[in-house]
């Protein structure tokens, strides 16, 4: 129960319910307050853990939603598993999740972990109807530290299972250690080779074959395993190969080459710059621990044998990337592709690549790992119909950095409910505050701050419109905001110089409202108007709370929605009491069964759950059945306490007790400054009748108080103009008005007879 004297908190933590478990311990907590508000918005989540972060060893997991681009807590769980049972954390993760799904209502389309099965597979069967995606970086990460390891081998590779999805594949081709080959053939290429792109009047000449019919092949089994193909007589299909056919484009890694300036968001360059910048260590390396490999990898014993040169990794990352990226929302130069089709040359590429060179071992790994029918579905976001706003878990490593750097910079290792203190009172009381300009009603019909999207979308955006044009003609589709140059895949935001120079340069307010939605156009605005056209075909965004739309938008920047008081409906009694709006009669995105659940605005609490009390005076919680951990001052997290009032307002700052005792320690620390001060006065002022130029130069070049001086230039000028600026000219950017408006703002003029005397 909360105190009679808070009636609105700012959010609440609730203790999950999870089953116990013999040699595991776990703390699960949930923030229904957050999940309440945000619920609609929130079609994405992320999973991730972090070690070290306790003296008690537990691993720390925390979910966190995706909000307008940016990340939002939704809860945390505690585990610490000692019985080695590798099912134990799936099971928990699995209790931790429903408990969003059955008591939040939570519907995610997409589901973001690292390659940890556990979460993997607890997502699966929580969510099975979402979209499960793996985070690129680690994939990346993955594969380049598998190719650099020289000399395991990879598991078994299903070269049966293989030719049954693709009948091209050569059933010879297979990792040494499997070959029935007396005498196979070795040969890798030593150097890296260029890929040939070869197309005809424009067509793809190169391309996977056309999938033969099933029912040209007859497959053998034996207890569940494929244990023969034999191919049913057909009539022989025409060759690809023409002897008109030139390369048209030739590039390092398959991609097509342009001689346009590359894009600074192109993922292809930050690919190149993950695999330039890696330490010499980690280049070759002769073997590694065995947690890093499967059971069925083991070492080779010939000692010349090398898993994947270092020449063609490079070129296979690149590769990668582009078959990640692919969707069949984007257009290239071949066309439009389906999901099959996609998958289908995907496999075709990455195969003839390694059928070229020889690399018998990194195909085995490649299809077994990452290509197959089961693995492919894990990683590719074409196996979605949707676009997700994120392909990284980036936003949980982030709040993994700020709890780290911000909170735990202090502290090596605290004790578990110390820990837990931190996360419920400092690192999401500053999420919530940070939130604040998330929310739809914030500052509604005025200016406000762009969110971290709308900022790095802007410059993007500004970057792309002074992007230098070759005289390549491209095709875009302005209506479904699509181009086949093919970068649109590779950039983060999804733009492309063709895209954006195709539209009138729109005005400001543009940036502040613009959001991504995950379906063809990916942006829509009336201020996207194409040039030497006199309207618009865009409309605002969908407000009806549509999943194509990404979100459930409140208001989307029609002016026209807060005329005659209708503004007032939209901003609600409160964070915790928005408006309940219309939703769709049928929506694409979501079967049968799951648009019959309903969408209450908040949940009944059940009587077994524990709420933790917020706004009470802050404690350390015991969650060891221990002493409370030792008590440190306020400050000591550079924070004041969390806000407790109902009332909001842009800076939310709670004025008490607390801030009475830190106003005091900040007058003891200016009095001992302002007596520095004036001693470093009377030791320049002493020293200068001396004439020693070493001494002088040195304070000179050093600029010894030189942030005293601007603090009393900038004080000079607000006494005796009243401004804090130069010019009338809007507030800047630059360091010096930033430094002017830090040292004025809460400023006291000094009384007038005092200042004349000075």
């Amino acid at each position: 129960m909360l105190p009679d004297n808070i009636q609105d908190p700012l959010y609440t933590i609730e203790l999950i319910d999870v089953h116990e478990e013999d040699g595991c311990l776990s703390i699960a907590l949930a923030l229904p307050g957050l999940i309440n508000q945000w619920k609609g918005q929130i079609r994405e989540i992320s999973l991730d853990s972090t070690f070290n972060t306790n003296a008690s060893n537990y691993e720390v997991y925390a979910l966190i939603g995706e909000v307008y681009g940016s990340g939002c807590p939704l809860g945390y769980l505690f585990l610490h598993a000692t019985n080695g049972d590798s099912g134990a954390k799936e099971r928990f993760i699995t209790d931790f999740l429903n408990y969003f799904r059955r008591n939040c209502n939570l519907e995610p389309i997409i589901t973001l972990t690292d390659k940890d099965f556990s979460e993997i597979n607890a997502f699966r069967k929580v969510f099975p109807d979402a979209k499960h995606q793996l985070c690129f970086w680690h994939c990346l990460r993955a594969i380049k530290t598998r190719l650099s390891v020289l000399r395991r081998r990879p598991k078994y590779y299903d070269v049966l299972e293989a030719k049954k999805e693709f009948d091209w594949i050569d059933e010879s081709f297979v990792p040494i250690s499997q070959s029935k080959e007396q005498n196979p053939d070795t040969r890798i290429a030593a150097k890296a080779l260029p890929v040939l792109t070869i197309r005809l009047n424009g067509e793809l000449q190169n391309r996977a074959p056309d999938p033969t019919p099933k029912s040209q092949r007859l497959v053998i089994r034996l207890n569940g395993k494929i244990r023969s193909l034999v191919s049913v007589p057909s009539s022989i299909r025409p060759s690809r190969h023409n002897e008109s056919s030139v390369p048209e484009q030739q590039g390092e890694d398959g991609n097509e080459t342009d001689d346009e300036d590359d894009d600074e968001n192109d993922l292809r360059r930050e690919v190149d710059d993950f695999y330039d910048q890696t330490d010499e260590s980690e280049i070759d390396m002769e073997d590694g621990p065995d947690w890093m490999f499967d059971e069925a990898e083991k070492t080779s014993p010939d000692p010349n044998y090398v898993f994947c040169p270092a020449p063609h990794r490079k070129q296979l990352l690149h590769l990668y990337t582009k078959h990640f990226c692919q969707h069949p929302a984007f257009v290239d130069r071949d066309g439009q592709w389906d999901k099959e089709r996609i998958y289908r040359e995907a496999c075709y590429a990455m195969y003839t690549f390694c059928y070229k060179r020889g690399l018998r071992e990194v195909w085995g790994y490649m299809w077994t790992n990452w290509y197959s029918p089961k693995m492919w579905s894990l990683w590719a976001r074409s196996t979605s119909p949707y676009i997700s706003r994120l392909r990284t878990t980036m936003n949980v490593e982030n709040f993994w950095r700020q709890l780290k750097h911000d909170y735990l910079h202090k502290i090596s290792r605290p004790r578990l409910d110390h820990l837990v203190w931190i996360l419920i009172y400092k690192v999401t009381a500053a999420y919530v505050a940070r939130a604040e300009v998330l929310n739809n009603g914030y500052r509604l019909g005025r200016t406000k701050a762009l969110t971290s999207f709308q900022r790095y979308f802007k410059t993007d955006w500004e970057k792309l419109k002074s992007a230098a044009i070759s005289g390549r003609l491209y095709t875009t589709d302005l209506k479904n905001f699509t181009c086949n140059c093919g970068r649109q895949k590779y950039n983060r935001h999804h733009l492309c110089k063709h895209l954006v120079q195709a539209f009138d340069p729109p005005p400001p307010l543009f940036f502040s409202q613009i959001s991504r939605r995950r379906v063809p156009p990916l942006y829509q605005h009336p201020d996207l108007k194409p040039k030497d056209a006199t309207e618009s075909p865009f409309e605002f965004p969908d407000a009806d709370g549509s999943v194509t739309d990404g979100d459930d938008h409140f208001w989307t920047g029609d002016r026209e929605m807060l005329r005659g008081g209708q503004w007032r409906k939209l901003i609600g009694a409160g964070r915790s009491k928005q408006p309940q709006k219309r939703r769709r009669e049928s929506t694409e995105s979501l079967s049968d069964s799951r648009m019959k659940k309903p969408r209450t605005e908040t949940q009944a609490l059940d009587s077994d759950i524990k709420i933790i009390d917020l706004t009470a005076d802050n404690e350390i919680v015991d969650l060891t059945g221990s002493s409370p951990a030792p008590a440190l001052p306020d400050d000591f997290y550079g924070s004041s306490t969390m806000p407790s009032s109902p009332s909001r307002s842009s800076s939310p700052i709670h004025y008490g007790s607390d801030d009475e005792n830190q106003t005091d320690e900040y007058v003891r620390e200016l009095e001992k400054m302002a007596n520095m001060f004036e001693e470093a006065a009377h030791i320049l002022r002493g020293q200068i009748p001396f004439r020693n130029p070493i001494w002088l130069r040195s304070i000179c070049n050093r600029k010894v108080g030189r942030d005293v001086m601007h603090l009393v230039n900038d004080v000079r000028l607000f006494e005796e103009t009243g401004r804090t600026r130069d010019t009338t000219w809007a507030e800047g950017r630059s360091k010096s008005e930033k430094r002017r408006r830090d040292n004025t703002m809460g400023y006291t003029r000094r009384e007038e007879e005092k200042f004349k005397e000075q």
